[in-house]
């Protein structure tokens, strides 16, 4: 697998991407959220480029797909949800560091 990593540090966080082109108009990023070296998020985004004609810009538009699940830097669960091309997709629940279920949506 090729690609690049980007580092997008965020106040005491850092999200890393390995970023994979399939086209000039899709990428593909395998997203590591880390907090204090403890992995804290993990997910894949996709960037779509909208093609702006009126201004000629080109920008991208992310979407999360698939598993996304984050952590307490006490490696306890916090987040487990899915995502579907950045819809909500199916059971989402959110836990207490102790791991016990704080809330479930279905």
């Amino acid at each position: 697998m090729s690609g690049i990593i980007c580092a997008k540090p965020r106040s005491s966080n850092i999200c890393y991407s390995l970023k994979n082109s399939f086209n000039s108009s899709v990428y593909l990023h395998k997203v590591h959220g880390i907090r204090g070296g403890f992995l804290i998020a993990e997910f894949e985004q996709f960037d779509v480029r909208i093609d702006r004609s009126k201004s000629n810009d080109k920008d991208f538009f992310s979407k999360k797909n698939g598993s996304y699940p984050e952590h307490y830097v006490s490696d306890s669960k916090k987040v487990i949800c899915n995502f579907m091309d950045n819809i909500l997709d199916g059971d989402f629940r959110i836990f207490y560091p102790s791991g016990k279920l704080n809330r479930q949506n279905l």
